[in-house]
């Protein structure tokens, strides 16, 4: 006997980092990039959240962009566009001379990040 079968996956969804009870905390390594808003792919259970906190190279927080100023993601979204009070325009500078993103979690699945110029 044969069989076919068809599993289906989220774009960019084979894998993740996940967070559950104790909160997660992922930090990227400095980049640069031309892009001005950043997009996540997540998913959060009932009780999960993700949040997103911009510095420079140096660890130096960029003012505006602090993760108590991050709307709260609380959802499943494969193109959520991460906002700081109302803006979720990046400050090019920054990104141009070296930037870091910490990515804070609970009860959620980070799938990708992506840096894009028009969405």
């Amino acid at each position: 006997k044969t069989a076919m079968g068809l599993a289906p996956l989220r774009p960019d969804g084979f894998c993740s980092l996940d967070s559950t009870v104790r909160p997660g905390l992922f930090v990227t390594r400095p980049f640069t990039s031309d892009g001005s808003e950043l997009i996540v792919n997540a998913c959060c259970g009932p009780k999960g959240y993700l949040e997103v906190e911009l510095s420079d190279a140096a660890d130096r927080v960029v003012p505006g962009y602090e993760r108590s100023a991050c709307e709260t993601f609380h959802g499943d979204s494969t193109k959520y566009i991460v906002s700081w009070g109302g803006k979720s325009q990046l400050p090019a500078e920054v990104l141009a001379s070296g930037a870091k993103l910490r990515f804070y979690s609970r009860h959620c699945s980070l799938y990708s990040f992506r840096m894009a110029s028009d969405v």
